[in-house]
C-alpha cells in the first residue's frame, strides 16, 4: 500500500489527460466516476456492495454532486494545481442506509481528499496524510474494455451512456444468474448468452439501431431477472 500511494503521488504533477478527455483547459477528472474500491493505509480493501451505488460527477463549473448508497449530496471543488483536488464540505441527504454499508467511510474519505491522479483511464483520491486511496472508473463505460472494443455495435456503446448503464447491468444480472447453476446448465447459460450478444451486435443492419441495441439489453435482462427467481432451474 505504502509503495503504491507514493507511486501515485510521485507521478501525479506529470499526469496527462488519457485519450484526449481534457478539452480546452478542463481537468481530466471532470465527469461522472463510480467507485470501485477503497484503499487504506493499513491495507485493507473495501468494496462498495452489489446494489449500493457510490458516484462522484465533477463538473466544468467547480460543482460536485455525490451518491453515497442511499444518499445524495452536493458541494464544489477546487484544483489549484496539476495534481491537487479538494472538496466542500457537502451537503447531504440523511437516509439511514443498510448495516455494513460504505457510505459514512466514503463521505469521510472525500472531505479528507487532497490529491489525484489518472492511470489507465481510471481516477485515483488520494486523502490528507495519505491515510487512504479511493479508485475510480467513468460511469459512462460499459461492462468491458472500450480499447478493445469490437464492431460497430460495441463501440457504439461505448459511446452512449445509457446503453454502458445497460451493458453495466446486464453484466451483473449475469453474474447472479450463473450462481445457482452449474455443470450442462452453467455451459448452457454462457452459449446463451453467446447467441444474445452475437444478436446483439447485427442491430448495426437496424435501420434504428440504437433502439434495437436498447431493446435487446432490456429483453435480455428480463430474461435473466425472472431466470434468478426461479433459482436457475429453467428458462435459461
Amino acid at each position: 500500500m505504502l509503495f503504491l500511494l507514493s507511486a501515485l503521488l510521485l507521478t501525479a504533477g506529470c499526469v496527462n489527460a488519457p485519450d484526449g478527455e481534457s478539452t480546452q483547459g478542463s481537468p481530466a477528472f471532470i465527469g461522472s466516476w463510480l467507485l470501485v474500491e477503497v484503499q487504506s493505509m493499513d491495507d485493507r480493501v473495501y468494496l462498495p456492495g452489489k446494489d449500493a451505488e457510490f458516484t462522484l460527477r465533477l463538473n466544468s463549473d467547480g460543482s460536485l454532486e455525490v451518491r453515497a448508497d442511499c444518499n445524495r449530496g452536493k458541494g464544489s471543488w477546487k484544483s489549484e494545481s496539476p495534481s491537487s483536488l479538494v472538496f466542500s464540505p457537502l451537503a447531504t441527504t440523511r437516509a439511514m442506509c443498510p448495516p455494513g454499508s460504505l457510505h459514512d467511510r466514503y463521505l469521510a474519505d472525500l472531505s479528507y481528499v487532497r490529491s489525484y491522479v489518472i492511470r489507465e483511464g481510471d481516477l485515483y483520491l488520494a486523502t490528507y496524510a495519505d491515510g487512504a486511496i479511493l479508485q475510480f472508473n467513468r460511469d459512462s463505460q460499459p461492462s468491458y474494455d472500450c480499447v478493445r472494443a469490437q464492431g460497430t455495435v460495441e463501440n457504439f456503446v461505448c459511446r452512449d451512456s445509457e446503453l454502458a448503464a445497460l451493458d453495466r447491468r446486464l453484466a451483473a444480472v449475469f453474474e447472479l444468474a450463473k450462481v445457482p447453476v452449474s455443470g450442462e446448465d452453467l455451459r448452457q447459460l454462457r452459449a446463451i448468452q453467446r447467441g444474445w450478444i452475437k444478436g446483439r451486435n447485427d442491430c448495426w443492419k437496424s435501420s434504428v439501431a440504437r433502439t434495437c441495441v436498447k431493446n435487446s439489453y432490456l429483453q435480455r435482462i428480463a430474461e435473466l431477472e425472472v431466470l434468478i427467481k426461479q433459482g436457475g432451474e429453467s428458462g435459461l
